[in-house]
């Protein structure tokens, strides 16, 4: 994996520098731009890197602010296939406030929206675009309480409302080194971010660490001598099914609750044993109609149901 600033703020070279931001990144022989900056000067950057724009594969927009979005007109002229990823809820329609009385707007380019409309993909919350490369959305509450704070609001039918930064969404690679997680201005909180990224993968590898040390630990003892060996031979069958349920490969992957349709996310290294115990998981949601009895048990619980996500 490799990435290269293509434009900031701060430069102590030949680069050209602004207020905003451009990162071109490299992933398992992907080509991915995170943001635009705020000019064309991101675009004049790459060409003096040897950084080719007509060969990203896709672009993705941090959030919905000038300084990282406003060079995707330039973008677009020099790269005419790859789409860019935003948030269902980018609009423009950011501002920051000044004073009482003063808020200056600080959202992307007006029409870009619509003149862009055909090369724009939204993102309705999370969404893993290839494999290992996943945009993941806020999903923490009160975040309002800190768009409030910092002095940021949005425009929304006529009305100013904090910034809860639902348009802001990060960029996470999973690596064998862990978690890559590129988030260009952490409005949200640097903090909650990398807690939403990691909050999940942790409790999935811990359950696979457990298991596969648990069967490794138990194989090994079963073969240190040779009264083990005969003693594993008589509990083989048995031993051989308790095991399996600590198995990871036998789950395939984890549910993702809360929608109207069956999703089971599974490891991007997923073997085909994976892929097969994943559809058999949805298979057997559909046959036990996991989603009418959540629903169900959320009406009982509250009196009403929440609408659920498409």
């Amino acid at each position: 994996m490799k990435a290269k600033v293509l434009v900031d703020n701060i430069t102590k070279n030949q680069w050209k520098a602004e207020w905003g931001l451009s990162i071109y990144i490299e992933y398992n022989g992907h080509r991915i731009l995170l943001d635009t900056g705020t000019t064309e000067a991101f675009a004049e950057n790459a060409d003096q890197m040897g950084v080719r724009l007509e060969d990203v594969e896709f672009g993705v927009l941090s959030h919905a602010h000038y300084d990282h979005s406003d060079g995707l007109g330039e973008f677009f002229k020099r790269n005419p296939t790859a789409k860019f990823y935003l948030q269902k809820s980018a609009e423009e329609n950011c501002y920051s406030r000044k004073n009482f009385l003063f808020k200056k707007y600080i959202g992307i380019h007006r029409g870009y929206l619509e003149t862009y409309k055909d090369r724009i993909v939204y993102a309705d919350g999370d969404l893993e675009v290839i494999p290992g490369v996943t945009l993941l959305a806020h999903r923490t509450p009160g975040l309002a309480d800190t768009g409030r704070k910092a002095g940021m609001y949005v425009k929304k039918n006529g009305r100013w409302k904090p910034d809860d930064f639902s348009h802001e969404q990060s960029l996470v690679f999973d690596t064998k080194e862990g978690l890559v997680i590129f988030n260009s201005c952490s409005h949200g909180g640097a903090d909650v971010i990398v807690c939403e990224a990691f909050t999940g993968n942790v409790i999935l590898k811990l359950y696979e660490g457990v298991g596969a040390t648990l069967i490794h630990m138990v194989k090994q003892g079963m073969m240190a001598t040779l009264r083990s060996k005969i003693g594993a031979l008589l509990v083989k069958p048995a031993l051989k099914t308790t095991l399996k349920a600590f198995d990871a490969s036998q789950y395939g992957g984890a549910p993702l609750l809360g929608l109207k349709g069956l999703v089971v996310k599974t490891h991007g290294s997923s073997k085909r044993t994976e892929v097969r115990n994943s559809i058999i998981q949805c298979v057997t949601f559909k046959e036990q109609q996991i989603n009418e009895k959540i629903k169900e048990s959320l009406t009982v619980g509250n009196g009403k149901t929440e609408e659920i996500k498409e």
